[in-house]
């Protein structure tokens, strides 16, 4: 997903928006498989744990995070200005970012910055 950060309103809603239709269209898939080839979602599931390891896991669980089931990368284009804005004494960049970080957390996707 491409985040213009150039236009910051609605940004964050936007983000969680998308990150929603995609988990709702995961969901929908990975629900297809199981029903094509019994034990896939089962077996999924155990190969990302074992990745992750199990303090990962148990930290997932504490915290409430449910990651997508497929890697997903935000790209926060257009951040020269966006970040120049962080060095600004209003406060609401820094907000901003910490937001957009929180939602990538909350579903499991990375998020990078780019010109």
């Amino acid at each position: 997903l491409v985040l213009d950060l150039d236009r910051p309103k609605g940004l964050v809603g936007e983000l969680a928006e998308w990150l929603e239709i995609l988990r709702k269209r995961t969901k929908e898939c990975c629900e297809q498989m199981e029903q094509r080839r019994s034990g896939f979602l089962r077996r999924y599931t155990q190969r990302v744990n074992k990745r992750l390891g199990s303090e990962a896991v148990a930290e997932l669980k504490r915290y409430k995070i449910v990651p997508l089931p497929i890697p997903v990368l935000v790209i926060g284009s257009k951040c020269q200005r966006f970040f120049s804005g962080l060095r600004s004494a209003s406060g609401e960049m820094p907000c901003m970012a910490r937001a957009l970080r929180s939602v990538c957390h909350a579903y499991g996707v990375s998020l990078l910055y780019t010109r």
